[in-house]
């Protein structure tokens, strides 16, 4: 870290400053204060110089400096710490099911971020994104519910890391920094705040309570010292009953690192949806799934907004929201993409097809047709679908058996 020396590190007393500046005037005139042998220009380049030396020792005087504390610590200012050890804090986007939401979390090695479990749910696959624009793909190796912790892996190695603190080292009352992207607007954020108490259990420091402020989407990030070394994960906010104020409990080493430690050797867990939706268990979300897959982005976008006419949800929402795993989760793919969406006879094959099989009486084929088009402002294709092939009025009845059936609403 930083090596600093007690009291205020780098200031300079009266006293020193008029010595620097004899010296100055000692080594520029051969004799402080004498003036013996120095002629006029000589004189002038001495007192700019003195000058000069003033201006510098007042620019350091005015810097707030590094300091340390009883045990030697180097204490920086929250601001310091913020700016030094943002690079190996990330926040941590989800979006299963298409339910985008954020936390916190941070580096502990090149390729190990820790978070919270609560975080990263439903998500096996999150990704990290960091303030200056770097995005890193990540997989959770291990959590567990009770320790709320998430132990993620990443492929690409990463250029900052965080160093857990000794324990024994910390008080009641030292300073602490938490750092994350806290709710509402995800932007990272540097909260300065003071150690109140430890948890203790087995005598065992396994948590602190700390005064910083923090919010939703702060949770998982890290509880730092001041000279930046890693105190704990930010996991709980608790409002004390007669103050009403709010405060953060994090979780130690004490706690969590064993857990930690065997979850960094386990293999990353499968991409589970959190609702059981998956390819293979409603036949209209599996064609559209195949046409995004086939690069029709009209269909990964009504594979998206299927939910609101079907019971799905899972693999279906995300592969449509990733435009067939292409993009980041929650896009317009056509949009995204460039192309346009098919409205009438001639557009696309799957649709001309299912066109002719409505007219031609296949109920099915209506249904499937409808539930394709259903978003597409203005298409024909819909207009046949919605009047079961022009036999009925439109968008009264379901044409067939496969959408009752699906719904389990005959």
């Amino acid at each position: 870290m930083f090596v600093g020396r007690r009291g205020r590190g780098f200031g300079y007393s009266p006293a020193m400053k008029s010595a620097a500046v004899c010296l100055i005037a000692a080594v520029t005139l051969t004799g402080c204060g004498s003036g013996s042998g120095a002629s006029s220009d000589e004189l002038d380049a001495a007192i700019d110089r003195i000058e000069e030396l003033e201006e510098a020792l007042v620019r350091i005087e005015e810097a707030e400096p590094a300091s340390a504390d009883s045990n030697g610590m180097v204490e920086l200012t929250p601001a310091a710490v913020g700016a030094q050890f943002s690079d190996a804090v990330w926040m941590v986007e989800t979006g299963a099911c298409a339910n985008y939401a954020t936390g916190s979390g941070f580096a502990v090695s090149e390729t190990i971020v820790v978070t919270n479990q609560h975080v990263v749910q439903d998500d096996m696959a999150p990704f990290l994104a960091r303030r200056d624009g770097r995005r890193v793909a990540a997989r959770v190796l291990d959590s567990s519910v009770e320790l709320d912790v998430a132990v993620l892996s990443v492929e690409e190695p990463l250029d900052a890391h965080l160093e857990w603190v000794d324990l024994d080292t910390l008080r009641e009352g030292d300073p602490v920094i938490s750092l994350g992207y806290p709710a509402p607007f995800n932007e990272y954020a540097v909260s300065p705040g003071t150690l109140l108490s430890f948890i203790v259990e087995d005598g065992r420091r396994i948590g602190v309570v700390s005064d910083e402020s923090s919010d939703y989407g702060s949770s998982g990030g890290p509880l730092l010292t001041a000279d930046g070394h890693i105190i704990g994960v930010v996991t709980e906010f608790v409002d004390a009953e007669l103050s009403g104020q709010t405060n953060g409990q994090s979780y130690t080493y004490d706690r969590l690192g064993d857990f930690i430690e065997q979850a960094k050797q386990a293999e990353p867990k499968a991409a589970l949806t959190c609702d059981g939706f998956e390819y293979g268990t409603n036949e209209i979300a599996d064609s559209l799934w195949d046409l995004c897959a086939d690069e029709r982005y009209w269909a990964c976008d009504s594979l998206y907004d299927l939910d609101q006419y079907l019971p799905v949800g899972g693999e279906y929402s995300d592969f449509g929201a990733t435009c067939g795993d292409r993009v980041e989760t929650d896009r317009y793919c056509v949009e995204e993409f460039g192309t346009m969406n098919p409205l009438q006879y001639g557009d696309d094959p799957f649709l001309d097809d299912l066109h002719d099989a409505c007219l031609g009486a296949d109920g099915d084929a209506c249904d499937t047709l409808w539930m394709a088009t259903v978003g597409f402002e203005d298409a024909a294709y819909f207009d046949v679908a919605a009047t079961c092939g022009g036999t009925e009025e439109f968008d009264v009845v379901w044409c067939g058996d496969i959408v009752p059936e699906l719904t389990g609403d005959p």
